[in-house]
């Protein structure tokens, strides 16, 4: 399984740092040629058991998604 990480700048109150992030795709373990089985519930599912602030983050993503197809 390959990793894609992005590296992203963002400011925070104390100046600007860095951000590492992982693609949707490498946290689901997909290709990318085999994205479109990948769904929202899938990710909604491993955010659900991996990360530290699940609720948190599902209402941020759930935003996102809304004002993304809005």
């Amino acid at each position: 399984m390959s990793l894609i990480f992005f590296d992203r700048i963002g400011a925070l109150d104390s100046g600007w740092a860095r951000k590492f992030m992982v693609s949707a795709l490498t946290m689901i373990g997909l290709h990318e040629m085999m994205a479109r089985y990948a769904s929202y519930a899938d990710l909604a599912e491993i955010i659900r058991h991996r990360f530290t602030q699940p609720k948190e983050t599902l209402k941020e993503r759930y935003g996102r998604l809304v004002f993304i197809y809005s």
